[in-house]
């Protein structure tokens, strides 16, 4: 989640916190929230808790962008505010299938599919949430 939150705000990081719960017993990495500012305005938060109930959707990305909301649950609905998106798929697709494609093709082609950069920053900031999660 946090290659994708850096891949759809695309702006230079100005800071980073974490925060997270008293009770962690529930998991080694337990339950936290991240927000990333950002130098252009953009906020990205990343909450991960292991706290709610099972029924409810596991996954949910929320952009809010210009007046228009946009809300993927589970990686199996696509909503948005203005109606124009709107997709439901039969079952979860995360991409797993089409990333391990692309990566081949790529491999073979000798082609970057993402900055090296991007891929560095992303694993900072997991080490940085990992780091502070388990002082």
């Amino acid at each position: 989640m946090i290659d994708l939150g850096l891949y759809l705000v695309n702006a230079e990081i100005k800071s980073i916190q974490i925060n997270k719960t008293k009770d962690n017993s529930h998991l080694e990495t337990g339950n936290f929230i991240c927000t990333i500012s950002f130098k252009n305005g953009s906020l990205f938060n990343l909450f991960y808790t292991t706290l709610g109930n099972k029924r409810w959707p596991k996954e949910t990305i929320n952009v809010f962008y210009d007046g228009h909301n946009y809300l993927i649950n589970d990686f199996k609905e696509l909503k948005s505010s203005n109606k124009k998106y709107h997709l439901k798929l039969k079952k979860q697709d995360k991409g797993h299938i089409e990333e391990i494609s692309k990566l081949a093709k790529a491999i073979k082609s000798g082609m970057t599919l993402i900055p090296l950069a991007e891929i560095i920053k992303a694993t900072e900031i997991a080490f940085e949430i990992n780091k502070s999660i388990n002082k």
